[in-house]
C-alpha cells in the first residue's frame, strides 16, 4: 500500500506540469478565433487542464514543502474554480497562492510568473478579452497581447511549480 501511496505523491507535480501544457494549449488555441479546432478535442483539453491542475495544486498544498496555510487552500479552490468559469478568480486564486508559497525562497521566480501572469489576465478582462467564451466578440489588439502574455505567463509559472516540485525533482517523498 506504501508503494501505491509512493506513486501517487510522485504524479502529483507531474500532472500539474501536463495540466500547465494542456492550459496553455487550450487558452492560447482560443485565443485565435481562426483555430478550426474540434469543440469536442477543445472541450477535452479544457477537461484535462482543470482537472490536472487542480489535482497538482492539492497535492502541492497537501505536500510537506509548502505551509498549509488558510490562504494557501482558498487560493487552491479559487484557482480550480476560476480555470471552470472565472478568470478572475482564476488571477485571485494565483495570487493567494503566491502568498502562500513566498516564504519557501526557491519559489520566488514562480511567484513572479504566476502574478505577472494573474495581473495581466486582469488586465485583458478590463480590456474586454473574453476568449473561449459564447458569442464573445474578438479582442482588441492590446486585449490580446495581454491575454496572451497572461496565459503564457501562468502557464509557465504553474509548468516551474511541478518540475521544481521536491518530489518531481528528486524522485523521492519527502512523507
Amino acid at each position: 500500500m506504501k508503494d501505491k501511496a509512493d506513486s501517487l505523491d510522485r504524479a502529483g507535480p507531474w500532472l500539474l506540469v501536463i495540466g500547465a501544457v494542456a492550459f496553455g494549449l487550450f487558452w492560447e488555441a482560443a485565443l485565435l478565433s481562426d483555430a478550426d479546432i474540434p469543440v469536442a478535442i477543445s472541450l477535452g483539453v479544457h477537461g484535462i487542464s482543470i482537472i490536472t491542475i487542480a489535482m497538482g495544486l492539492i497535492h502541492l498544498q497537501l505536500s510537506a514543502s509548502t505551509d498549509r496555510t488558510t490562504i494557501g487552500w482558498v487560493g487552491v479552490a479559487l484557482t480550480i474554480a476560476g480555470t471552470a468559469a472565472s478568470f478572475v478568480l482564476l488571477a485571485v486564486g494565483l495570487i493567494l497562492i503566491v502568498i502562500s508559497l513566498l516564504r519557501a525562497r526557491e519559489w520566488r521566480d514562480v511567484s513572479t510568473l504566476l502574478v505577472a501572469g494573474s495581473i495581466a489576465l486582469l488586465i485583458s478582462y478590463l480590456l474586454g478579452a473574453r476568449p473561449g467564451t459564447e458569442d464573445a466578440a474578438d479582442p482588441s489588439l492590446v486585449a490580446a497581447i495581454f491575454f496572451g502574455g497572461a496565459t503564457l505567463s501562468i502557464s509557465l509559472g504553474l509548468l516551474l511549480i511541478g518540475v521544481k516540485h521536491p518530489i518531481a525533482s528528486s524522485g523521492t517523498s519527502s512523507h
